[in-house]
């Protein structure tokens, strides 16, 4: 992917004045993904490096679906 090649470690989705995922990481990341905490996410890890991530622009990265209500809650929203 090219915007990852522009930094060379990681590239991440852009939305609601945050960087998130979908992420893709260069594999000199993965010592730090893998000492993660089980109940938590990739983007302590982006915010820890953010000089070396790049950003695509994704807002609807913002629309968080974890939950059936929230599924439904979205299909109906678009719809």
């Amino acid at each position: 992917m090219v915007a990852q090649k522009k930094t060379g470690r990681a590239i991440a989705a852009s939305y609601a004045n945050t960087l998130g995922i979908p992420a893709l990481f260069d594999r000199s990341c993965f010592k730090d993904l893998l000492a993660l905490p089980d109940d938590s996410g990739a983007k302590p890890l982006i915010a820890a490096r953010r000089d070396d991530v790049s950003s695509i622009a994704f807002e609807e990265g913002a629309v968080d679906v974890d939950t059936p209500e929230d599924f439904e809650r979205l299909k109906q929203n678009r719809a």
